[in-house]
């Protein structure tokens, strides 16, 4: 009798185990989150503010200022050269302007945030062959999303094409 109810008991709590185990691991998998839908869900006091626009290039392999990168607000410029890797021949450089309120607006105006945010986070092969690579950021209302692509180019997704031209004016990038 005591045989029998400890191998109830053993079955029961192995599969009580391994009903809990079935479940943590259904818990952990990742839920894909649709960066539109929250931001569309935001208070209306955060909605529509871009807090910052970022603008890069890199190249795999080069000797001297490699990586180039400009943050832009509405206050400011910053820019960003550096080699790489780090090399004592070529100090990072820092510089920071002011934003004219004419070119913020530019970029605001062309921005298509919900395009910006449904486009993938890489585009192509970028650094294929230690080639030249681009990405911008936007950081709206608190949500980043940042879009890395090759030199061959964004031109099949509406979010980026103009953007990408407008902050290589302002840049200088």
């Amino acid at each position: 009798m005591k045989f029998i109810f400890l191998t109830l008991f053993i079955s029961i709590s192995l599969f009580s185990f391994s009903q809990d185990t079935i479940q943590l691991f259904q818990e952990k998998k990742k839920v894909k989150k649709d960066a539109v839908q929250e931001i569309q869900a935001l208070p209306d006091n955060t909605k529509g503010r871009i807090k910052y626009i970022k603008y890069g290039t890199s190249t795999g392999s080069c000797t001297g200022y490699c990586y180039s990168e400009a943050t832009v607000d509405s206050a400011k410029t910053v820019k960003i050269k550096q080699s790489l890797p780090p090399d004592n021949k070529y100090p990072a450089k820092t510089d920071s302007t002011e934003t004219q309120s004419a070119q913020w607006d530019m970029l605001i105006a062309s921005v298509q945030i919900n395009s910006f945010f449904e486009i993938p986070k890489k585009i192509g092969n970028p650094g294929a062959n230690a080639g030249v690579f681009e990405w911008i950021e936007i950081n709206y209302s608190g949500r980043k999303h940042k879009v890395v692509f090759d030199n061959t180019g964004p031109e099949e997704y509406e979010g980026i094409k103009n953007l990408r031209l407008l902050l290589r004016r302002i840049t200088g990038v």
